[in-house]
């Protein structure tokens, strides 16, 4: 199964706060913490930002998600 790529973006409300359990609901091994577009990504990384998409250059297979909802999938509120 491959690692997952997931970018968690939206202003500062909670993404660093929460990073574990993001990064354990996600299925993810690494955080980027303060990510920007430019900065390499891995299989297996947790990106968070305060940067609104689109970016460009996103390669296929990376999932973009929104901090309300992700705060909202570890029971957390923004």
């Amino acid at each position: 199964m491959a690692m997952p790529i997931v970018i968690v973006y939206g202003p500062p409300v909670g993404k660093s706060q929460h990073r574990e359990a993001l990064r354990r609901t996600y299925q993810c091994v690494r955080i980027v913490d303060a990510w920007r577009p430019g900065i390499p990504l891995w299989a297996g990384d947790l990106a968070l930002t305060n940067e609104r998409p689109p970016y460009k250059g996103i390669r296929s297979g990376v999932t973009v998600v929104p901090v309300e909802e992700a705060l909202a999938r570890i029971g957390a509120t923004a």
